[in-house]
Formats: C-alpha cells, structure tokens, sequence
C-alpha cells in the first residue's frame, strides 16, 4: 500500500470526492457506501453537511470529528485520466 496523504478535496455531487494526492495522482472517491452507521449519520441524504469536506492532517474530514482514512480513498477511488494535449 502507498502511503500518500490527500492534496486537495472538493465535494461533487451525488456524495463523491475528487481527489489530487501527494504523488500527484487524481481520483474521484464515491462515498455512497461509506454513509452508515453512527459515525457518517450527519452526511446521511444531507448534501450540505457533505460539502462541507476539508483537509486534515492529510486527508478528508467534515465537522462532528468525522474523517475517512487516505488508504481508503486512494485504494478504492477511480483515477481520472489526465488531460493530453495535442499539437
């Protein structure tokens, strides 16, 4: 497993994260299936608490002490392809 931390967050839609990491890579991470149970209850069918995603400490947490490990999120995000320029 790479030990990469988070570089930059920004919230999408439908509950999804894009991503820019340490080495430079790019993924997009759907947080769907992460939303249960006690410690992800104040993002439940709430867009606006979700949006609300920071960096801490290398990764990404929300208000209430919620964070996600950046394993996670690089392990499982889907990469975006980068953007090839033709002359």
């Amino acid at each position: 497993m790479r030990n990469v931390t988070v570089r930059h967050v920004k919230a999408l839609d439908d509950f999804k994260l894009d991503l820019t990491f340490s080495d430079g890579e790019r993924k997009v991470y759907d947080m769907k299936p992460q939303i249960w149970g006690p410690a992800f209850e104040p993002m439940k069918d709430n867009m606006a608490f979700f949006r609300k995603a920071f960096l801490w400490r290398g990764t990404v947490a929300w208000p209430a002490n919620i964070d996600i490990a950046p394993e996670e999120l690089y392990e499982r995000g889907i990469p975006v392809p980068s953007l090839v320029t033709r002359n």
